[in-house]
This record gives structure tokens, sequence and C-alpha cells, in this order.
């Protein structure tokens, strides 16, 4: 395992050699120095109806018309709208909730210790 330190330039065997030992997580569960870590995706989908799908569509038109749209900025412009919706308040108020319902039921159900990550 390396560092994450590669770049264009930079490799991070060249700034440090080659790996000594690789101690990972594995072999931590298989000694006994770490318990199992289980990951568990949670989706908060995003729902848009039709309407609100064109509004949108149709505000970020307003919002670049007139501008000379190139190959690169298209999919900016995009992921603006795209970055909007999936940080609007409500979703994120709905992931916190659903993280935390989640977490105290599993910690009723357990005595395992638990960690959440986003």
């Amino acid at each position: 395992m390396t560092t994450p330190i590669q770049k264009e330039d930079v490799s991070t065997r060249a700034a440090f050699g080659n790996e000594i030992d690789i101690y990972d997580i594995e072999q931590s569960i298989l000694d006994g120095a770490t318990v199992r870590i289980y990951y568990e995706s949670r989706l908060a989908k995003i729902h848009l109806t039709p309407d609100e799908a064109e509004i949108l569509d149709e505000e970020v038109e307003a919002i670049t018309e007139g501008e000379e749209s190139t190959a690169s900025e298209k999919p900016k412009a995009k992921w603006t709208q795209v970055e909007a919706i999936v940080g609007h308040t409500e979703r994120l108020k709905t992931i916190a909730a659903d993280m935390i319902d989640h977490f105290e039921k599993s910690r009723r159900r357990s005595t395992a210790r638990r960690c959440l990550s986003a």
C-alpha cells in the first residue's frame, strides 16, 4: 500500500522507496488488533417530479442563455445543477434523520461498536 501523493511528476515509491512491509486491515483483523469492519451503503434517492426536472432544466438554460458553451462548460453547468439538488437542505435533513434512525436501531440490536461516516 502506498501513500496517496502520486501525481503527474511525483511518485510515492520514488520518494520513499519500495514497501518494506504491508499491514492492512485484513491482517489486523486476523491478528485480533481490529474488529471486523462492516460497510453499509445508504442511498438517499432524489425525488423530482417531471415538472420539477423541467423547471430545473429551464433555469439552467436561462442562466446560460446567450453564452457560448464549450465542451468543458456544459458538464460544469450540469454538475452545478446536480450539486444544488443533491445538497438541498431538505434532502440533507432526510439523510441525517435516516443515519440517526439506522444508527439507533443498529445500536439496540447489538453491543458492537459503531462509527458513522459520510
